[in-house]
């Protein structure tokens, strides 16, 4: 149980419930995600990008508040400062601030598709993954392999985004990073069951570690780790055209493979407490040097 100071006033209540830093992120990440799409120099307007900010800010924003809203019989145990457990906002007040929010994403999803042309693609795919994220935290949260997947989908998620609206389809280092992205979140979250098995049998959440054991666990999220890695297969023989990506991912895909081949060896509960911060750390690193290779090929010459 966490013990915090409860919010003063509704407002504050309000703002905070949005997880602020968490929708900020977003908002930097989808931008981050076009630009990386926008290999070709496509001309974008500059709205699109600011408005693809707002609507991953409010969708994660209504994601946050909504999850409260389902979440708040365990918050009165665990978190009771927080605004609906303390008193401090009722249940309709936070549902109708969901709402609003949700709004503001589809429309900013729809301001999107007036300076690109492209009605109503953004609109629908802000509706579809507020849809998905309320389904993670009303359903999916406690069906282990499921919700694991859908935590590794939101940020590949912004990639796919990227790539059909940018380019109008899938090009293949968009789509081999995105999905080395999520075989790698996804096969994180489910090491991650290893070290809370027994706060998730508490709660009913049906993880892999939980229904046949930590051994099964490090196995199934190797295997999906490894899915990532052939992602990467096509970068890597890109090998004379761009050698600096192929030798990262190399690089990248070896350290992940020895990593979970450690784990299933010895799946004991630290050791993927350690495995899953170490991805972590490769995966930021993996994702910022290819960034900074697009770069370099974009804007100076070898």
């Amino acid at each position: 149980m966490v013990n915090r100071k409860p919010h003063s006033n509704k407002f504050e209540g309000l703002f905070w419930m949005m997880r602020p830093p968490n929708s900020i992120t977003a908002a930097i990440a989808v931008v981050y995600a076009m630009f990386f799409a926008n290999s070709k120099n496509v001309e974008i307007p500059w709205q699109a990008y600011l408005f693809a900010a707002s609507a991953a800010f409010f969708t994660t924003a209504h994601a946050m508040v909504h999850n409260d809203i389902v979440d708040i019989e365990i918050d009165k145990i665990n978190a009771s400062y927080r605004p609906l457990p303390s008193g401090l906002l009722k249940s309709s007040e936070a549902k109708f601030f969901a709402y609003l929010l949700l709004i503001f994403a589809v429309a900013s999803g729809a301001t999107i598709d007036y300076f690109t042309s492209k009605m109503p693609f953004s609109a629908l795919w802000a509706l579809g993954n507020s849809l998905l994220l309320d389904s993670y935290n009303k359903w999916f949260k406690k069906y282990g392999l499921v919700g694991n997947f859908i935590v590794g989908f939101s940020p590949y998620a912004l990639f796919l985004y990227a790539d059909l609206l940018i380019n109008n389809g899938l090009t293949p280092l968009v789509e081999g990073v995105g999905l080395f992205v999520l075989c790698t979140i996804w096969g994180r979250e489910v090491f991650k069951g290893i070290y809370d098995v027994e706060g998730d049998k508490e709660y009913g959440v049906k993880t892999i570690a939980v229904k046949y054991g930590e051994k099964v666990a490090a196995i199934m999220g190797s295997i999906i780790v490894f899915v990532g890695v052939l992602a990467t297969i096509p970068l890597i023989l890109q090998f004379q055209n761009d050698p600096f990506t192929a030798i990262l991912f190399l690089v990248v895909d070896a350290s992940l493979i020895a990593l979970c081949l450690k784990l299933i060896l010895n799946p004991q509960s630290e050791l993927a407490f350690s495995v899953k911060l170490k991805m972590l750390r490769i995966l930021l690193v993996a994702v910022v040097l290819v960034t900074m290779v697009e770069i370099t090929k974009r804007f100076f010459s070898f």
